[in-house]
């Protein structure tokens, strides 16, 4: 909005076909056609609550509740708001798709380091969990079947893996995760900025199926 955009907000639940649908509904009605698609949506406890410690548990207690609702919102999600939009961009004969995916869906997360670390939001121990891990794999596997399906229709479908963001992590993970990064830093708040506008733009109009990966040079070992 301030840089003259029209901005409108829509409450949605990426989980539910229905959430989805009425979403993609209001914007093409709003607007007259959908262009982009960016899924963004994932499951998270940063903001503490009952969750929170379940959510970090061992790989042997892990709720299955919460790997559920993770594989609903992270990856079923996706799929359903990639399948809303694709009808329209199919019926366009353009359109472009951005998931959202991250670097531990390429690779297992260092579990060392987490060791002594606590979360800023709870202040308990923490880790990335199966569940996360998981669904970010299977977005970007969804991606490339995307991009391949929908080829022929002018539709791109690409994602991005980010690594860590500094925002208010605590010291310890901080140092034991950036011992690992060539880079020797985690990426700051808006280093992703311009990826985005380069994958949801002609500028990468013979890009499809990728998986553009920024993380310092993290996954490259």
């Amino acid at each position: 909005a301030d840089t003259g955009g029209d901005v409108r907000g829509i409450a949605c639940d990426v989980g539910s076909a229905q959430d989805v649908q009425r979403a993609v509904d209001a914007a093409t009605a709003t607007f007259g056609r959908l262009d982009i698609l960016i899924n963004n949506a994932a499951m998270t406890v940063k903001g503490g609550g009952d969750r929170a410690q379940a959510y970090f548990a061992p790989v042997e207690s892990y709720p299955l509740d919460l790997w559920n609702e993770a594989l609903r919102v992270n990856l079923t999600g996706t799929f359903l708001c990639c399948q809303a939009a694709g009808r329209i961009m199919v019926q366009q004969g353009r359109g472009v798709i951005l998931n959202i995916a991250s670097d531990v869906g390429v690779i297992s997360p260092d579990h060392r380091i987490y060791e002594g670390a606590r979360s800023p939001h709870t202040g308990l121990p923490f880790n990335t969990p199966p569940a996360y891990a998981t669904t970010k794999a299977g977005v970007i596997h969804l991606t490339k079947y995307l991009a391949t399906y929908w080829a022929k229709q002018g539709i791109r479908v690409n994602a991005l893996s980010p690594g860590g963001i500094r925002t208010t992590h605590e010291d310890t993970f901080v140092q034991q995760l950036t011992s690992r990064i060539p880079m020797g830093r985690m990426a700051k708040v808006d280093e992703y900025q311009s990826a985005v506008l380069f994958l949801v733009s002609d500028a990468s109009s013979y890009m499809t199926g990728a998986d553009l990966l920024i993380d310092g040079g993290y996954t490259k070992f």
